[in-house]
């Protein structure tokens, strides 16, 4: 059975939004998503982040590789987080159980499930390619996205602001082109 534990960020590796992810993937080129990262800040700004659940990641020695959840990672970067929450499983079969986080929209945790499956495989091949892009820390991975290298331009691009007085989130589009309704 997996755990769940605090992160510090010094030792977590991205795995994917680099460079040459596409190459190494041979699949599109994934781009950090505005939706997801507008999508993210509400529930930092409204004090609700636990109810976005964990990430996700691989203990590789001393590091934590990224299976899912660079959005939320990114944004606690920017917000000056020295660490954040994970869900470590022992393999690529230790789903996220729908009990360990009663609150979890089924899709997200569907994706979450899914990515434990098929990410897993390939976390030291991303991670040592997105070290040759100058890429090791989540830090440097937020660096590459203009709006997101300070709190400032995030604030102005993100309308932090209308994010505040928002009763609700805003909509989030998966990457399937599916909306998943928040409420």
């Amino acid at each position: 059975m997996g755990r769940i534990e605090r992160v510090k960020f010094d030792v977590v590796r991205p795995t994917e939004y680099f460079p040459s992810f596409a190459e190494v993937t041979r699949r599109y080129g994934d781009d950090i998503s505005d939706d997801t990262i507008r999508y993210v800040l509400w529930f930092h700004l409204h004090d609700r982040v636990q109810q976005l659940g964990p990430s996700v990641g691989k203990v590789s020695g001393d590091e934590v590789h990224v299976i899912d959840g660079h959005h939320k990672l990114i944004v606690a970067d920017l917000l000056g987080m020295p660490d954040a929450e994970f869900y470590l499983p022992d393999n690529e079969a230790d789903f996220i159980l729908p009990e360990m986080f009663s609150f979890l929209h089924r899709g997200a945790l569907t994706s979450m499930n899914l990515n434990i499956a098929y990410r897993s495989r390939r976390l030291n091949v991303n991670v040592e390619a997105a070290a040759r892009d100058g890429i090791r820390t989540v830090n440097e991975l937020r660096m590459q996205y203009p709006k997101l290298q300070n709190l400032a331009d995030a604030a102005s691009h993100y309308d932090f602001t209308s994010l505040r007085t928002a009763e609700l989130p805003p909509p989030f589009i998966e990457r399937s082109g599916g909306i998943v309704d928040d409420a």
